[in-house]
């Protein structure tokens, strides 16, 4: 057993050994978790607000255009890293990423978004198991900001 992105590791195995792995994701047994984020340092949010609109505005489109169009943005990857991976392993990760862009509750919604909820779950889940500190409970949201994302109509 190996702990890992279920569009990353088990993909470099299966290159590797050329064997079939089957991820067992945590969601699957009820632990939803915020998982990767884009972080940026408060004073770049202060102080450079427009740039960072603009690098999530970019990210989002990228990311939407990967979900429209995987096979492409496999290509796209492998021509920018030729080392990144094989073709199809590569592909099938993107295809097992773009699920996990949106949760239940942000389905119809733009990636990266995230809902009050999902994060305070996270929250709580890591001050119960992860060793973050109980004081965050009173605070979800300094974790995170969907100030900078696009809007939905962009």
């Amino acid at each position: 057993m190996l702990l890992g992105y279920v569009m990353d590791q088990s993909m470099k195995i299966k290159d590797a050994t050329g064997k079939s792995v089957t991820p067992i994701m945590f969601a699957d047994y009820g632990v939803n978790l915020v998982s990767s984020g884009i972080i940026a340092h408060e004073d770049t949010l202060k102080e450079k607000a427009d740039l960072v609109r603009r690098f999530m505005s970019a990210t989002t489109k990228a990311i939407e255009g990967a979900e429209k169009a995987p096979a492409e943005a496999t290509q796209a990857v492998l021509k920018a890293l030729p080392k990144a991976g094989k073709p199809d392993t590569l592909q099938e990760g993107f295809e097992l990423t773009i699920p996990l862009y949106r949760t239940e509750e942000t389905k119809s919604q733009r990636p990266f978004n995230v809902t009050d909820a999902n994060m305070a779950e996270t929250v709580n889940l890591l001050i119960e198991y992860g060793g973050l500190d109980p004081s965050a409970k009173e605070n979800p949201k300094a974790f995170y900001t969907r100030d900078f994302l696009p809007k939905a109509t962009q």
